[in-house]
């Protein structure tokens, strides 16, 4: 068997600048992100500290010949005024422009979804839970629909889909970046041990 060409592991701060130079090419140009101008590596880090700070997960994947970072994935709360929604992150998930098509976005996803179903097995990740907290219950995931992006679109699509997220939102042109109009969907994967039918939470 091939030994693997690229490893997961969670971030650390020294990370953050390679985080900034794979995000800033979706940033310049595609609709992956609706930013408009480069995060500075001090906005990266801060968001890396706040997301670390609540025990939610920050992966970066790397190439094992080169040790360099290839992608990076992570979740954060989703609407944090709100206390209500506390039970769900949003999901964050980029590959090098450089390395794609090569497994490395499926592996980070594969990951940040074990964490959330094993969270025993993964001692430096502390995710958070207070008294009155269900805990993280469902991971979101939104995404611009682009038709003159890989299958018309659709390759990210399909690409959630395999991971059991479903589409629970879609909204029409709320987006616009290089002078076009996007609309906007939403995918959602709840964790299938933490929510009934009638909505109530279990245990």
């Amino acid at each position: 068997m091939n030994e693997p060409l690229f490893a997961v592991r969670p971030a650390v701060e020294a990370d953050i600048p390679a985080v900034g130079a794979i995000n800033g090419y979706y940033v310049l140009n595609t609709v992956t992100t609706f930013r408009f101008t480069l995060a500075t590596n001090q906005e990266l880090l801060e968001d890396f500290r706040n997301i670390t700070k609540e025990g939610l997960p920050y992966l970066v994947a790397t190439e094992k010949a080169s040790n360099t970072i290839v992608g990076y994935c992570y979740t954060a709360r989703f609407r944090p005024a709100k206390r209500g929604y506390r039970p769900t992150v949003e999901l964050s998930i980029f590959c090098s422009h450089q390395h794609l098509s090569q497994g490395i976005g499926s592996l980070l996803l594969t990951e940040l979804l074990r964490i959330f179903k094993e969270p025993e097995k993964y001692p430096n990740i502390c995710l958070k839970q207070e008294p009155d907290d269900p805990g993280v219950r469902s991971i979101v995931a939104c995404m611009a629909l682009d038709e003159t992006g890989p299958s018309g679109g659709l390759a990210l699509k399909r690409f959630y889909e395999q991971f059991g997220f479903e589409q629970v939102a879609h909204l029409k042109a709320v987006g616009f970046k290089f002078n076009r109009w996007y609309a906007f969907e939403s995918r959602c994967r709840i964790r299938q041990h933490g929510i009934q039918a009638d909505g109530k939470v279990k245990g």
